[in-house]
């Protein structure tokens, strides 16, 4: 199978045909800041190669990518609304590079955690899926923020993201059965909560992890899936999305001018709205707390987790994997999703 014309591999490292690691997959435009602490994050985690596209960066992003020993790059300048927002080159890569083996498909500011995620690899998650038959980890997305104002939340490149944002929305997630969406934290409560007409939804299903196979429903977008392991009360997890630093304020108005967004970066322009009435806007709320570990999200009903996966993961393992597994602060110190 040969890669879809737009992308072109831009580094020469060699590619193993198969690996006992999960493999990362991820689409970026300028976004040299995160990419290192992403990049060793996931890599405690357990994550073996790094399969990245690059979409047109100006900012030293692919030099510095270039320079990293476990990515291998691509390049595109075509449209990222176009290619359904990065999944069609995903689904290009994973075809090619990831059949029938896990993949995180993630953005370059989000990190993976689940429960036990302090002492137990990802690979021993992977492990478990796949003695239950499940082809895909649940993971909502859990926006992190600051207690001071997003302009004032500075982020200097390979900081903790955690250290810097470590607050979330402990509780106000809603699910709805009929359309499958969960909704709600920090984004519907100051950015779409006030709107006179209503406007669609934020939606915080997210399905990075998944086995996989050619066929697979990355068409119907990251967002939804219909993969054996959705409804999962066995084990789910949930992605930390590091949107609101300094930065963001400057990026939300490029791309609300450039549409190259969901629903022509209408969530883009409403963040512009929302700053330029509160231009120290600070999103801290009623029940915004610091994350202290994966067990507090299971406590708060915003991870799953089982006896049977808690056993399962005190089974005698790979050492060296287990070594890899992230122990990075948790900012400073050592309401779940409701039917």
């Amino acid at each position: 199978m040969t890669l879809d014309e737009p992308l072109k591999r831009i580094d020469q490292r060699p590619i193993p045909v198969a690996d006992p690691g999960v493999r990362a997959f991820l689409c970026a435009r300028n976004e040299l800041p995160r990419l290192p602490f992403l990049l060793e994050y996931h890599r405690r985690l357990g994550v073996e190669l790094f399969f990245i596209v690059d979409n047109d960066s100006s900012d030293g992003s692919v030099e510095y990518l270039l320079s990293e020993p476990d990515v291998r790059l691509w390049h595109t300048g075509s449209s990222y609304r176009e290619s359904n927002f990065g999944t069609k080159w995903a689904e290009t890569l994973m075809n090619e590079f990831a059949v029938d083996q896990w993949a995180l498909f993630i953005d370059a500011d989000e990190l993976l955690v689940y429960p036990e995620c302090e002492q137990v690899a990802l690979t021993t998650v992977c492990d478990f899926l796949d003695q239950n038959h499940f082809r895909v980890l649940p993971t909502p997305l859990l926006d992190m923020y600051s207690d001071r104002p997003v302009i004032e939340t500075t982020y200097e490149a390979g900081q903790d993201m955690l250290s810097v944002c470590p607050f979330f929305d402990s509780k106000d997630y809603f699910f709805n059965p009929q359309s499958g969406h969960i909704i709600g934290g920090v984004r519907h409560r100051l950015f779409r909560s006030a709107e006179p007409k209503p406007e669609p939804p934020i939606v915080l299903n997210k399905y990075a992890l998944r086995r996989w196979l050619p066929g697979n429903d990355l068409d119907r977008g990251v967002h939804r899936s219909f993969l054996p392991g959705v409804n999962s009360t066995l084990l789910t997890g949930a992605l930390f999305h590091f949107k609101f630093i300094a930065s963001f304020v400057r990026h939300a108005q490029e791309e609300s001018v450039r549409k190259e967004h969901w629903n022509g970066a209408s969530e883009y322009a409403d963040y512009m709205r929302k700053f330029a009435e509160s231009p120290n806007l600070c999103l801290m709320g009623p029940h915004s707390i610091r994350y202290e570990n994966s067990e507090q999200l299971v406590r708060l009903g915003l991870m799953r987790s089982s006896p049977s996966f808690h056993e399962f993961a005190k089974k005698p393992g790979d050492d060296e994997a287990i070594s890899r597994v992230t122990r990075f602060s948790a900012g400073g110190l050592a309401g779940g999703f409701d039917d």
